[in-house]
């Protein structure tokens, strides 16, 4: 692995993850893929530590030896550990540490399943004793390597998935199939959530007042979203945010309650929060975009990303939150490796490195392929001086403040957080940015009404042409919070501002409406901008490109045309590995990596925020391969269809009472079939969305798929607002699709091990 002369604390990492199955039926330890990760370059492995695996039953005794021998090995071989101690149980170790009762319920008030096993609720005291006491264990068993400098760090992880943090996803009756979820509505949770409520609100009229409600009491009271009709009902209005903080309050209590065991054992362990996302759709029902708080005792935030998040604004927005010391880690996922090809994966660690992160693990690399994927990655890594240099100081440009209370309703993405995170970045030459978060309602104490001077009422609102910003205005009322929404465009929300995007800003009729303690009022309001987004001019033709070949082409400036202003932003998407895009000179340039054919999207903005698209082809050839002849440019159809027996979009299915998306295909090569929403879904193989509900009418998504390098896709408007609500039909056996239609079945999906298994129908054989 080779020497640095970089202080202990200042190192970097890239470590290796290990998840310990089969650990029972492996006593000696296979160490072939560790042996392998440290041998091709990494310098630490992070080894799961399975609760259930060490202590199958209650009274039996404990299995120490493989993890001991893998401990001591790891350290022979000159590399760090890190111990990732999961406190999920399989289904068939629960034994007597919980009942049924006390595990972690469902927003339908299902007991939560997932990957065969299960989770206990974080509000049941006793099982989290037990468990804090498993975790004590630990640490005092491996004191000695600790005090020796053989332990990294030390993380606890709740779920299947070995995070920290509340499931969003479950598995029904015990079937492959998967759905989004909220938790945890066990007995233990409501009950203590009642309590809560009775200590902040004091009497019944006074919660009554502030949700809006008439309940009798506070033991009558239920928690936001139980039985609702979709997982976004959760955390809206005052009653939802009440539920996300208490929901914050008492994982927090169990990841101090964790990190004081550790740190009872031996007060040196660095312990590090370890979540799968703090900024994604999911981070609300993860529980994660309050991870600023939960981090006050921990030594560092781990977040588990892949080449197709964000990473370089993960990097930032943790960085941002933490004190100064503490690290910053970041996950590679190795799923679909041999697809992406090496260069995304490079990108991800030297860019997490970039902007703060002291580790990166590789994940889900476990198989041969994997493993001499990680020697590649971790060799070029090297070659480019990051293990040599110090984790440095960082001064980061700008600032973008975001509240907490308005994640909750819109996220990070519908409040343009990250966009505004894109603009300081390209305009500072790429430097990390600063984001601060303002965890706004965590500390909220209710105060009691005053007397109403006169009703509330809306008034005529502002709204910024240029960026869409629309602010509510009022007059009168109770001096008590108000809540604000638009119809067909926001839920209810305590931000007095909301975003309409371009094309909505002339002659877009809204209904904005304003409640505060109990009584509503609405406003009718047409906007009414004149700006007009840019226009398509010259179509860019089909590109064909050699393999191993420089390549540099500029994007002609009069592609597009903007009658009433100027286009301040060119965006590539979709590039062939190997290439870059340079927005400045509108240069495309590189060295393409691999061959296949891409269809790229041209995304242009104009300075009054509307934006217009188009998209062409990149073809790259073997270099004996004669390139393929290029038709005529002309504009592209949105369904983008190939020749007979390709692949291409049909309509998909919607049910608007769950606003569950259904992507549908057909034709195909019988490869597996990736799908993306734009800005609703990222690339996966799982062919369904959720659609949030004031997304489920007159909203525009662009759809996609892609299978053996061709990309296609299609233009959806939503429309249920003549829908009435029907009930989910009940599975039926699957049909064989007919010979030139291809499509995916639910898959099953391994978390633990990253095994992703594809089920499908149809095809051309």
């Amino acid at each position: 692995m080779g020497t640095t002369d970089v202080p202990p604390e200042q190192q970097r990492y890239m470590m290796y993850a290990f998840y310990n199955i089969g650990y029972q039926s492996d006593p000696n330890f296979s160490w072939a893929s560790v042996e392998t990760a440290i041998n091709n370059g990494c310098n630490g492995i992070q080894l799961c530590v399975p609760w259930d695996e060490i202590y199958p039953t209650r009274t039996g005794p404990a299995n120490w030896a493989t993890l001991d021998k893998q401990i001591e090995r790891i350290v022979q071989l000159g590399a760090k550990v890190a111990l990732r101690i999961g406190v999920h149980r399989d289904i068939d170790r629960v034994d007597t540490y919980w009942t049924d009762e006390n595990g972690a319920h469902t927003y339908k008030n299902e007991l939560l399943y997932k990957n065969h096993s299960r989770q206990f609720s974080p509000a049941h005291q006793p099982t989290v004793d037990l468990a804090s006491d498993f975790v004590k264990q630990v640490a005092q068993r491996y004191s000695r390597q600790q005090q020796e400098g053989s332990i990294l760090f030390v993380s606890v992880t709740n779920t299947p998935f070995l995070e920290q943090e509340y499931s969003a996803t479950n598995t029904i009756r015990f079937e492959a199939g998967e759905i989004n979820t909220v938790t945890d509505y066990s007995n233990a949770m409501i009950t203590g959530y009642r309590a809560w409520l009775t200590t902040k609100y004091t009497s019944i009229a006074g919660l009554n007042a502030a949700w809006g409600r008439s309940y009798a009491s506070f033991s009558d009271v239920q928690p936001q979203g139980l039985n609702a009709g979709s997982i976004y009902d959760a955390f809206s209005g005052k009653a939802g945010k009440d539920w996300y903080v208490y929901r914050h309050k008492v994982h927090k209590s169990f990841v101090a309650q964790t990190t004081q065991a550790i740190k009872s054992a031996n007060s040196s362990y660095k312990v590090v929060n370890e979540h799968g996302s703090v900024f994604d759709n999911y981070s609300v029902f993860r529980g994660t975009l309050s991870f600023k708080d939960n981090a006050q005792n921990a030594d560092g935030v781990k977040v588990n990303d892949s080449p197709y998040f964000p990473h370089r604004f993960s990097m930032d927005l943790v960085r941002s939150n933490i004190s100064t010391g503490k690290w910053v880690m970041n996950e590679v996922d190795g799923i679909g490796y041999a697809r992406l090809g090496l260069d995304p994966f490079i990108e991800q660690v030297t860019q997490s490195f970039q902007h703060g992160a002291k580790v990166v693990v590789f994940a889900n690399f476990a198989d041969a392929g994997g493993l001499e994927f990680v020697r590649q990655i971790t060799q070029r890594v090297r070659s480019q001086g990051w293990m040599d240099q110090p984790v440095p100081d960082f001064a980061p440009v700008g600032n973008i403040p975001v509240k907490l209370s308005r994640l909750i309703d819109l996220g990070y993405g519908e409040l343009g957080i990250r966009s505004q995170w894109t603009e300081l970045y390209n305009q500072n030459g790429n430097k990390p940015v600063r984001i601060t978060l303002d965890e706004d309602i965590l500390d909220q104490t209710p105060i009691a009404p005053p007397p109403t001077s006169s009703p509330l009422s809306l008034l005529a609102p502002t709204l910024d042409c240029a960026t869409g910003l629309l602010t509510f205005r009022t007059a009168g009322g109770d001096n008590t919070a108000i809540e604000y929404m638009v119809a067909g465009l926001s839920p209810w929300s305590t931000s007095p501002t909301v975003t309409i995007e371009a094309s909505k800003r002339i002659g877009v009729a809204f209904v904005l409406k304003a409640r505060q303690s109990g009584q509503e009022t609405s406003y009718n309001y047409t906007t009414a901008c004149g700006n007009n987004p840019p226009t398509l001019v010259t179509p860019i033709a089909s590109q064909n490109i050699v393999v191993g070949q420089p390549y540099s082409f500029v994007i002609p400036a009069n592609t597009f045309t903007d009658a009433d202003g100027q286009i301040v932003s060119w965006v590539v998407s979709n590039l062939p590995p190997g290439l870059t895009f340079n927005a400045d000179t509108r240069t495309i340039s590189g060295t393409p990596s691999s061959i296949g054919t891409s269809s790229l999207t041209l995304v242009v903005t104009d300075n009054g925020g509307a934006t217009a698209q188009t998209t062409f082809t990149i073809s790259t050839v073997g270099a004996t391969t004669p390139p393929p002849t290029t038709p005529p440019p002309t504009t592209p159809p949105p369904t983008n269809p190939g020749p007979t027996n390709s692949l291409s979009m049909v309509a998909p299915g919607v049910d608007c009472a769950t606003g569950l998306l259904t992507f549908k295909t057909a034709g195909g090569d019988g490869t597996p079939i990736e799908y993306m929403a734009v800005g609703l879904k990222a690339w996966s193989t799982s062919s369904t969305a959720t659609i949030a509900p004031h997304q489920r009418e007159g909203v525009t998504f662009t759809l996609k798929a892609r299978q053996s390098g061709r990309e296609v896709s299609y233009t959806y408007t939503t429309n249920c607002s003549s829908q009435p609500p029907t009930p989910t039909p009940p599975p039926s056996p699957p049909v064989p699709a007919p010979s030139v239609a291809l499509s995916l079945v639910t898959p099953g999906f391994d978390c633990a091990t990253g095994k992703l298994t594809l089920r499908s129908r149809g095809g051309d054989g």
